[in-house]
């Protein structure tokens, strides 16, 4: 299983928010390229990265910061935040992204999102913000009226082949993820499923693990030093033999 180390960016500078409340921020006195880069040594194959100012906005705002964090790595970068029409996602891919999550775009315009999908094939993962049953848009501060199994089930059905789920209400809050929800839309679909939010201890790593997830998402737990991507690294390498 893939652990994916986080790095959200809001204003340039790298932040985490509690459930996704621009109002709950903490600060990390960090440089998101030297990060990025001493993950990758650390063995990390993927960071996820996420424009805030972007998702908020909508419209991407950091792309010259995500490409210093590009050229800064060699790791795989993913990219989620403010890609809410056909010329972002491919402004982000030609910055060198890896792949892109896109969640607002997935929910409004389902006919462009497909067209990316045709085009661009696993370079393109759907994400699932779930919060209470409903997916959540414009950077979780928006209702879709749309239920998760049922938005995953869609784009399953139209080719989507990878999905991030996030439980909103977990995220950031260092209190253990939400397993049912990835688990259920993995098993439903049959596609590959990250599962990000809440991860707390290295046990969270080994039961979403258990769950069938391709990758678990991480950040919070990392900067507040609950344990070290290498530590979670070595947990995935061994439950994983």
């Amino acid at each position: 299983m893939l652990v994916i180390p986080a790095i959200d960016l809001r204003g340039g500078r790298v932040v985490r928010l509690a459930q996704g409340s621009q109002q709950r921020e903490r600060r990390y006195d960090v440089d998101p390229r030297r990060i990025a880069r001493q993950w990758a040594e650390d063995g990390a194959p993927w960071i996820h990265v996420v424009d805030l100012d972007g998702a908020f906005s909508g419209s991407s705002k950091q792309l010259g910061t995500i490409a210093g964090i590009v050229d800064a790595t060699s790791a795989f970068v993913e990219l989620g935040g403010g890609l809410r029409s056909t010329d972002a996602v491919e402004a982000a891919l030609t910055r060198g992204v890896s792949r892109v999550v896109l969640g607002s775009l997935a929910v409004i315009d389902v006919k462009s999102t497909l067209q990316l999908i045709e085009m661009y094939g696993e370079r393109i993962a759907i994400a699932i913000d779930a919060r209470l049953g409903d997916v959540q848009i414009a950077g979780w501060t928006r209702s879709s009226g749309l239920a998760p199994l049922g938005f995953a089930r869609r784009y399953a059905a139209e080719g989507a082949q990878r999905f991030v789920v996030t439980d909103v209400t977990c995220d950031g809050m260092l209190a253990g993820p939400n397993q049912a929800l990835p688990a259920r839309i993995s098993s439903e679909t049959g596609c590959r499923v990250i599962a990000s939010g809440g991860v707390s201890r290295l046990d969270d790593v080994e039961a979403l693990h258990g769950s069938g997830m391709e990758g678990v998402i991480v950040g919070t737990a990392l900067f507040e030093g609950r344990f070290t991507l290498r530590q979670a690294l070595q947990v995935a390498r061994e439950i994983s033999c």
